[in-house]
């Protein structure tokens, strides 16, 4: 909702404009004054979201107020309605920031046309700073208890944290992504990358089972979840601890190709280590045999018990590093097998997908007399790479369907990646993805955000949302709004 103060001497001119507001269900008049002085600390104390203010008044004239609003509430927008059409009077608006400056008597289909104008620029203000306020919150950054209480006024939130498919890699991690509201405007939303959102909205709003029907409607085609979430409503004060609660849960819980609706209040014993574990002394004289189904048949064995017992993700990743770095310090070859296959650990949908480009990552590196990578490690190769990925984005594409069209192993294509684009497969395909809906909304504005998120390959019409307007800036409605007005 949009609050609304209206700073008037005439009774008369006051009622009129309240008669405007009262026609858009967005706005509402929380305030009124009939001079400057009263309408000054009215505005200190209620910090509306739009001021309407007229210029002649006793006290604080209208000029007056706007540069003592401007200064004390510099979140408040500034509209005058005035009888004076004194150039001076307009000049001085205009230095303090006003958005709009209209004669009397205002004509309703200029009202209107000025309140839509407000409302989206409103709205989109009040996202970003509600969401820049749940990042300070998360990170406990010192917030003014006025501006919180504004943005955060219900007395009881639900908080959830959402993951998709694995956890992030060393880009998520040194990079934060804020990312802008998905859903309703009171929810925020902050991840580590794009597979992953924090969730807050009042209480009131949605029931916690309710929010986890939506995840496994959203999530049913796209791979495994994890979803952490507290029953219970919680204060804006106690986001904090709450936040790394989850983290905490999410890290040490999350298992690869499981999806997982967790309570924290609530969490199952946690499983107890298991015993399986890589006999190193096989899978070397394996390979020195270059006996590989063999070696497969080592990985296979040890990594379906993990599976079988639930193993988290991150103890996974722990258990696959140590053996590849006595396999690399064994056979004297230097492999950079974290950063290799961090992706794989991310992105990976089940264990039998792991498994594949594990078995392959290893062949790759320890077999003798295998095939040169020279003529495919050039940038001239790579451009063929990127010409499929261009003609190809209206449908799903992993990066291990796009090894297998090109023969390689998902490590080696991840590698190209990262060596010719500097960024890991799935975020070029994001971003060349969200260039393609650019491209559409620039050639037909009118194309509805459904149709666009599905030619780009992107069935779930609100993640295409939340992932262009973090690319972006703007929400795709927004963008297209922009184009049509580049080109009336």
């Amino acid at each position: 909702m949009i609050n609304v103060f209206i700073a008037e001497d005439e009774v008369t001119a006051r009622e009129q404009i309240k008669l405007l507001v009262g026609k858009f269900p967005a706005f509402q008049v929380i305030g009124e004054a009939g001079d400057g002085d009263t309408a000054s600390e009215m505005i200190k104390e209620l910090h509306p979201d739009l001021l309407f203010t007229d210029i002649r008044m006793s006290g604080k004239n209208g000029l007056e107020l706007l540069a003592d609003v401007r200064g004390n509430c510099p979140l408040v927008e500034l509209v005058v309605i005035s009888g004076y059409s004194d150039f001076e009077y307009a000049k001085g608006a205009i230095q303090n920031g006003c958005l709009d400056y209209l004669l009397k008597p205002v004509s309703p289909r200029q009202f209107r046309e000025m309140m839509e104008r407000l409302e989206e620029l409103i709205v989109t203000k009040q996202m970003k700073e509600r969401t820049r306020i749940f990042e300070d919150i998360v990170t406990e950054e010192k917030i003014d208890k006025m501006r919180l209480n504004r943005f955060f006024p219900f007395p009881s939130y639900h908080i959830a944290l959402v993951r998709k498919l694995g956890l992030p890699g060393s880009w998520g991690k040194s990079s934060r992504i804020t990312i802008a509201s998905e859903m309703e405007e009171l929810n925020c939303i902050y991840g580590r990358d794009w597979q992953e959102a924090l969730y807050l909205w009042p209480e009131e709003l949605l029931s916690i089972p309710a929010f986890e029907n939506r995840q496994r409607e959203k999530n049913a085609e796209e791979g495994y979840c994890t979803v952490i979430s507290y029953m219970s409503g919680i204060k804006v004060e106690e986001i904090p601890q709450r936040v790394r609660e989850m983290y905490k849960i999410l890290n040490q819980r999350l298992v690869l190709g499981k999806s997982q609706f967790l309570r924290a209040e609530s969490l199952p014993v946690p499983v107890s280590d298991i015993k399986a574990d890589f006999d190193r002394a096989k899978i070397e004289n394996y390979i020195q045999r270059q006996e590989w189904k063999y070696v497969n048949f080592e990985i296979e064995k040890v990594l379906g018990q993990y599976e079988k017992s639930c193993y988290p993700l991150y103890k996974l990743e722990t258990a696959v590093n140590h053996l590849l770095a006595d396999l690399s310090n064994y056979f004297s070859v230097e492999l950079d097998y974290r950063g290799d296959l961090e992706e794989t650990f991310c992105y990976a949908k089940s264990m039998d997908e792991l498994i594949t480009v594990l078995e392959d990552y290893i062949k790759e590196a320890f077999q003798r007399g295998s095939f040169s990578n020279e003529k495919i490690d050039t940038e001239a190769y790579f451009e063929k790479v990127i010409q499929h990925v261009q003609e190809n984005l209206n449908k799903p594409l992993t990066l291990q369907q796009l090894s297998d069209f090109f023969g390689m192993s998902s490590s080696y294509m991840s590698r190209l990646f990262k060596k010719y684009a500097q960024v890991p497969f799935n975020e070029y395909l994001t971003r060349a993805r969200i260039q393609k809906a650019c491209q559409l909304f620039k050639e037909n504005p009118d194309c509805l955000v459904k149709d666009a998120a599905g030619m780009v390959g992107i069935p779930d019409q609100f993640y295409f949302s939340r992932l262009f307007r973090s690319i972006t800036g703007d929400t795709p409605t927004q963008y297209a709004k922009k184009q049509l007005q580049k080109f009336p």
